[in-house]
């Protein structure tokens, strides 16, 4: 005898959640209850039982017309490791690729590795993201976590592993005014420089006067810059000693560098003659000696 199509029941549990219990008939006719509970909501969300009802019947919707998938029982970090890591995760930037690791292995994982897919819900999401904002962490580090967390479950969802993504319609709090950078006026980036030799010195005068970012400077040749123009062009980026695109499509540009700027190339050109192939600034221990010598005279 076929199935009866599960309208359910709906109460309000004492921490605020609404759960269905819908029913259906044994083969040989008889009632039983299924023992499953889903949370539709918090009680201040969903007020009334009628509302509860009405979410309910959404939510066994597509079980009643008969386009209910099964749902695989895999746990979220077995599915990292599996699959998204290899199918995901390798698509990405490889500066993303080590943030996004960082934050799995350190936010992700200690609170969702050893659920079950299927038993992720909403609710669940939403108290991660209330716990670690309780915890003082900054607005951004636990909106990251949540990105991270989506993309996961995005892709759960993509290879058939779940219906939805339990992670969409999280709510935040506003972000408070975050703290502008700190610049350094004209006499202090003098004084810096002062005590910089090259090609230290050609590398902050460069990332400061054009806004250069760390990775894009390191990975300059000498093809892309044009010495009688004055003008480089940003078409690469180096992160750990790897060469890649730049952070977007946007940054692939040609940036005017200054006289002051193209008297420095020069100098460096005399001292060691260019070849097209060649990085401008050999290695990331130079920036990294430089790093240091910035970060020493800040502190100052």
């Amino acid at each position: 005898m076929a199935g009866s199509r599960p309208r359910g029941d709906t109460h309000g549990s004492a921490d605020g959640k609404s759960c269905p219990c819908p029913q259906a008939f044994r083969p040989d006719g008889s009632l039983r209850r299924i023992q499953r509970s889903i949370v539709i909501g918090l009680l201040s969300e969903v007020p009334t039982r009628r509302e509860a009802q009405i979410q309910l019947d959404q939510h066994l919707h597509i079980l009643n017309q008969g386009q209910q998938r099964p749902q695989a029982t895999k746990h979220l970090q077995d599915f990292v490791e599996c699959e998204w890591t290899t199918l995901v995760l390798s698509t990405l930037k490889l500066s993303t690729q080590r943030g996004y690791r960082m934050v799995l292995g350190k936010r992700v994982l200690p609170c969702f590795g050893q659920r079950r897919l299927c038993d992720i819900t909403k609710l669940d999401i939403q108290q991660f993201v209330a716990d670690k904002f309780r915890q003082g962490l900054a607005w951004q580090t636990v909106r990251n976590a949540w990105i991270i967390l989506s993309s996961v479950v995005d892709a759960a969802v993509d290879y058939s592993y779940l219906n939805s993504n339990p992670a969409r319609g999280v709510k935040f709090p506003l972000q408070g005014l975050r703290k502008g950078p700190r610049i350094l006026n004209s006499e202090a980036l003098g004084k810096l420089l002062a005590q910089l030799r090259e090609p230290y010195r050609s590398m902050v005068m460069l990332a400061a006067s054009t806004g250069l970012r760390v990775g894009e400077l390191l990975a300059l040749r000498w093809k892309v810059v044009d010495l009688t123009v004055g003008t480089i062009r940003v078409s690469e980026s180096v992160f750990h000693d790897q060469v890649q695109l730049p952070k977007c499509e946007r940054s692939i540009r040609t940036i005017p560098i200054g006289p002051q700027n193209a008297h420095s190339w020069k100098s460096i050109a005399r001292g060691s003659p260019p070849n097209g192939t060649r990085k401008a600034y050999s290695s990331r221990t130079s920036w990294a000696d430089c790093t240091a010598r910035v970060i020493f005279w800040n502190a100052c």
